[in-house]
């Protein structure tokens, strides 16, 4: 991505989350850019200067373009787009990945539980040996 400063890039993937996303809509990849609305709706601690100055320098740096009605456009916003299928797909292999991992975890504890149970056997049937060790190395 872009060099920005950590407010410009707060800004970019703030203006990428609010701009409209239906491609049949005429402001479609769009969003509101006065001053007061982008300041109440995302950065309630950001003096208007500091919401105009970076939204000039994403202007400047072309990651957004100054549009009519007081609407700025989100640059490449179509590549964080995906067909319906694609993202479905992405959806399900998420879940099986976080099914597995789930499955994983209680393997995990089962052996926990097993590796417990060997030390705490090995311990008493070794007690005495165990001692004599300790007694040994003092």
């Amino acid at each position: 991505m872009r060099d920005f400063s950590d407010s410009e890039f707060r800004y970019y993937i703030s203006a990428r989350l609010v701009a409209t996303w239906d491609q049949r809509n005429k402001f479609f990849g769009t969003f509101d850019c006065r001053t007061e609305y982008v300041k109440e709706d995302m950065f309630l601690d950001w003096s208007s200067g500091k919401v105009n100055g970076v939204k000039k320098a994403l202007i400047r740096k072309g990651a957004l373009k100054q549009k009519p009605q007081h609407r700025a456009g989100v640059t490449n916003l179509k590549i964080f787009l995906g067909k319906g299928k694609y993202i479905e797909s992405c959806i399900q292999n998420a879940e099986s990945n976080l099914q597995r991992t789930e499955t994983d975890i209680q393997k995990n504890e089962s052996l926990q539980k097993e590796i417990v149970k060997f030390r705490s056997g090995f311990l008493l049937k070794n007690k005495s040996h165990i001692r004599e060790q300790i007694q040994h190395n003092e």
